[in-house]
């Protein structure tokens, strides 16, 4: 009878022991694994997808919940930085077409204004230099001095008006280059 008792005991410890870790084991799978899985696969479907508006399902009040909560609010910063830094980036972008354009606009007033001022600079050149002949052959030296400032100015604006000129063309992309070969050595 002390061993049936034993056996019996044995037997009951094992069935117990037993159902106790089955049902431990499908509580862990329902409670525990099965919410890990599942918030796993929201977690790297929104990784795969790129897209930072979804949200993870939260369920419950525990530890996992939290960390779903927690989750979803790093996603929701994420996503503001994300729509901030594409917004940055439109605005980067509209405020380079406008400076190009605005430099465009320069480009072309400067090569504009440079053409019309030369017209009338070069008037002014060759009047100087047909009052200082005139000057000379009459014998009128006392204009000859003054003149010849004018003249001097005269060559010294335009040189400034075709440099500007040169820079709008740079800027425009229409400088032309005339290839010469020249002795450096005269050049130094």
């Amino acid at each position: 009878q002390g061993q049936t008792s034993i056996r019996f005991l044995f037997w009951a410890i094992l069935f117990v022991g037993l159902t106790f870790g089955t049902v431990t084991l499908l509580l862990l799978e329902k409670l525990v694994l099965a919410r890990l899985s599942t918030l796993s696969q929201e977690v790297s479907t929104i990784g795969a997808d790129a897209d930072l508006s979804r949200r993870i399902s939260v369920k419950g009040d525990d530890e996992l919940s939290q960390l779903a909560g927690n989750i979803n609010s790093m996603l929701q910063t994420l996503d503001r930085y994300q729509k901030e830094r594409q917004q940055a980036s439109q605005e980067l972008q509209t405020a380079r077409d406008l400076a190009i354009q605005a430099n465009q606009a320069k480009s072309q007033f400067l090569a504009n204004m440079s053409h019309e001022l030369r017209t009338p600079l070069n008037a002014i050149i060759g009047y100087s230099e047909m009052l200082q002949e005139d000057a000379a052959d009459l014998g009128v030296e006392q204009f000859e001095t003054d003149l010849q400032k004018i003249y001097h100015a005269g060559k010294h604006l335009l040189g400034l008006i075709n440099d500007i000129l040169d820079l709008s063309k740079i800027e425009a992309g229409k400088m032309g280059l005339h290839l010469e070969t020249f002795a450096i050595d005269q050049l130094i």
